[in-house]
């Protein structure tokens, strides 16, 4: 039984550490899908300097990436300072890039013939063909020769004039009843047109007897019928293609033109409390402290120049009482932050709380597991002893 409850305490740590790396990654990977969907277009990609000419002159290279609905115009090329420089756009050039499509395409062409001869058709067909689809795809398709097909696109009859002769010879007597007024001949129906007779004597033991011979014509009518034109079919097929703009990456170049100004920062003005001067202080007679009376109250200070104590410098007049100057305390003088050539990138942090449920739905999963295993493992024991 221990040796089961190690076996399970290590699957246990295991599906643990594997569930807790599948998961940061699944963060990690739609933190940064989420940031480059999120993405300004009009913050480069990418920002680089070099030196350029004998000078060494250091110059800035930005690159952004624009889709084909972006306008280019919003692409930042004003002036700008960088390590005490003012820059200046000198160059902004533009290139697509574009993605191909393929996908297999048949035409069938068809057109006409006045024959059915295989040989005099194929020289009529073009061996390959320009195709081009309302989606934009185009390419050249090759003739499929055993695709080739004639059908008669249609048909007539022609009528012509059939003649016949027929001989019936050895007839006893000339007459047309001996003749027959129709035949028939390959299907068609002909009708006694004409008679022609001959006649011989001849001799037996009996006597002298007349023979008859006859050539009988028959005329009629024989139709055919026949294509007036045929119909020739063919396939072409291949491959079309079709190209579409992803994206157009766009470098702007700045050059240093003059070096930056320093920015003075103007002091701080001087604050002064109100009725500072000597003229706004009134004259008054000197007071006689023995001749006060006890009931009589001091006045109250109404002055707020109690409050600048810390900062307050006396200056002695000869009509009125001191005066105080304010000076405030020395500001420290704000810096502008330095202009960073280098874009900056968004990540987006896991959520932990999510991580943290994953592994401890996986870890109740393995724990109800082994609490059943342990449970059919004790039922089986019962009967036995335990061969662990």
């Amino acid at each position: 039984m221990r040796r089961i409850r190690r076996i399970f305490a290590g699957i246990l740590i295991v599906t643990l550490f594997a569930a807790a790396g599948i998961q940061v990654r699944a963060e990690s990977a739609a933190g940064f899908r989420d940031a480059s969907e999120g993405r300004d277009p009009y913050r480069p990609v990418k920002a680089e300097s070099y030196t350029w000419g004998d000078f060494d002159e250091i110059r800035i290279l930005r690159t952004y990436q624009l889709s084909p609905a972006d306008d280019p115009a919003g692409i930042p090329t004003n002036d700008f300072e960088d390590n005490g420089w003012v820059y200046h756009m000198t160059e902004m050039s533009g290139e697509e890039v574009t993605a191909t499509e393929t996908k297999p395409l048949t035409r069938t062409v068809t057109l006409s013939s006045e024959t059915d001869d295989m040989e005099k058709i194929l020289r009529k067909l073009d061996g390959e063909i320009r195709a081009e689809t309302d989606d934009g795809y185009a390419g050249t398709l090759r003739l499929d020769h055993k695709s080739v097909r004639v059908e008669a696109s249609g048909y007539d009859t022609r009528s012509a004039p059939v003649s016949v002769t027929r001989l019936y010879p050895d007839l006893a007597d000339a007459d047309l009843s001996l003749i027959p007024k129709t035949i028939e001949d390959g299907g068609k129906t002909l009708t006694l047109d004409d008679v022609k007779w001959e006649s011989s004597q001849q001799a037996d033991a009996t006597g002298a007897f007349m023979r008859y011979s006859a050539s009988a014509t028959y005329l009629g009518t024989s139709s055919t019928r026949y294509a007036t034109g045929y119909t020739v079919t063919a396939d072409y097929t291949g491959e079309v293609t079709r190209s579409d703009v992803e994206m157009i990456t766009w470098r702007v170049e700045f050059a240093p033109v003059r070096e930056a100004e320093p920015v003075e920062i103007p002091p701080e003005p001087t604050v002064e409390p109100e009725n500072d001067s000597p003229e706004d202080f009134p004259e008054t007679a000197p007071t006689n402290v023995s001749e006060t009376s006890d009931d009589t109250k001091e006045p109250e200070n109404t002055d707020n120049s109690t409050d600048f104590e810390a900062y307050a410098t006396p200056i002695p007049t000869e009509t009125s009482p001191a005066a105080v100057r304010v000076t405030p305390p020395e500001r420290s003088t704000p810096t502008a932050p330095p202009v960073s050539t280098t874009p900056e990138y968004t990540r987006t942090t896991p959520d932990f709380s999510r991580l943290i449920r994953s592994l401890l739905s996986c870890g109740l999963l393995l724990i109800l597991a082994g609490a059943l295993y342990l449970i059919q493992k004790r039922k089986r024991s019962k009967g036995g002893p335990d061969q662990n």
